[in-house]
């Protein structure tokens, strides 16, 4: 008999980046049999909204977090995903309260490349504290003890502040999960694979070359 691929945990700014970035991935772990848990940092309130249908959204945050939050559940049940977390509603360090990470929004810099909003809110997830949001993180590695974690690459894939605050919440949580002295609940894990959804660096060129046009 040959064992399964072992538990997989993943990381993602918003509703939508568990499809768009590592979709293919879930959907497969979870069809093998294996345990698969998906963690989604904000709700996605500043989020762009492209759909005619849906422009009634744009621009009420409360609304469209809603709305985001249903897509996610189809999504994440359309993948075969039944283990899923927001970070800010995981226990903190010492029995932290439930804090509430929004989205932090972003400006195009350039064709495919963002950056920080310059309206983003006190509770914008990239102005997290990295520690404290890496505490929740943390605790359901701990749990969970995944055989591979997957997340962000550290640009983000193109520039996004949350993306980028994914990643580093990402990597400072699988270190303090294998920290005896983090004075976290649980034993202390190492995760034994860590993957960065990225996207090939020719393939991301001429796709940046090709969206003035578009």
């Amino acid at each position: 008999m040959t064992a399964g691929p072992g538990p997989l945990l993943a990381v993602h700014a918003h509703p939508d980046d568990e499809t768009l970035a590592t979709g293919a991935l879930l959907a497969t772990w979870a069809a093998a049999g294996a345990p698969v848990t998906v963690v989604t940092c904000t709700r996605g309130e500043r989020g762009e909204v492209i759909p005619p249908a849906l422009a009634h959204l744009e621009g009420d945050g409360s609304a469209l977090a809603a709305h985001r939050e249903r897509e996610l559940a189809a999504a994440l049940a359309a993948l075969g995903v039944a283990d899923h977390a927001f970070l800010d509603a995981l226990p903190g360090r010492d029995g932290a309260a439930p804090a509430r990470y929004e989205d932090s929004g972003m400006v195009w810099l350039a064709p495919g490349r963002a950056g920080p909003a310059p309206d983003a809110g006190p509770g914008a997830f990239a102005a997290v504290p990295v520690d404290e949001a890496a505490a929740r993180l943390a605790t359901l590695l701990r749990a969970r003890r995944p055989a591979v974690v997957v997340t962000d690459e550290p640009g983000g894939g193109y520039g996004h502040p949350d993306h980028v605050q994914g990643h580093r919440v990402a990597a400072r949580a699988l270190a303090l999960a294998a920290d005896p002295e983090a004075g976290l609940a649980g034993a202390p894990y190492r995760v034994p694979v860590v993957l960065w959804s990225a996207v090939d660096a020719d393939q991301a060129a001429a796709a940046e070359r090709a969206l003035p046009a578009a």
